[in-house]
């Protein structure tokens, strides 16, 4: 991807308390370079369902540790690496619904998976690769759209 597509663009990543519940991790990377401009995890304040810990894999304990910080502490920073950039993301309506439930920024998404799987001629809900962590994640959508135009 050119240095100008990769500058307005990044890729982002949630991972939830429960499904469409708070987050508990995002990562933002920059979409043409891969650089890593934000990965955390949150302190939702309410507890991770056990179905959304097997899932991704994080616990209680693990937001709730010193120093994680809440979500109004984080999208400040989300907002800083976003501002004037679209939000690329795998289901993006999955990740716009619950980062907007906590702060209204709806206007700069689009979603990758759907036309990753179009492309594929394939089933809608192709796995996105990254583990279902909120970083690796949001390192695999830049990949997809790389398959999706390279010549």
């Amino acid at each position: 991807m050119s240095k100008d597509f990769g500058a307005a663009i990044v890729c982002a990543d949630t991972e939830t308390t429960y499904r469409y519940g708070a987050v508990c991790e995002i990562a933002v990377i920059d979409a043409c370079t891969g650089t890593t401009l934000l990965d955390t995890p949150v302190n939702p304040g309410i507890p991770i369902t056990p179905d959304a810990q097997a899932v991704h894999g994080i616990s209680d304990d693990d937001v709730a540790a010193e120093g994680v910080p809440d979500w109004k502490t984080i999208y400040p920073k989300v907002f800083r690496v976003t501002k004037d950039r679209i939000v690329l993301a795998y289901k993006a309506d999955y990740d716009q619904t619950v980062i907007v439930g906590d702060c209204a920024d709806a206007n700069h998404w689009a979603d990758v998976m759907i036309p990753r799987a179009n492309h594929a001629r394939s089933p809608r809900w192709l796995p996105n690769g990254g583990g279902h962590r909120s970083l690796g994640d949001a390192q695999e959508t830049p990949r997809h759209l790389q398959r999706m135009t390279a010549p």
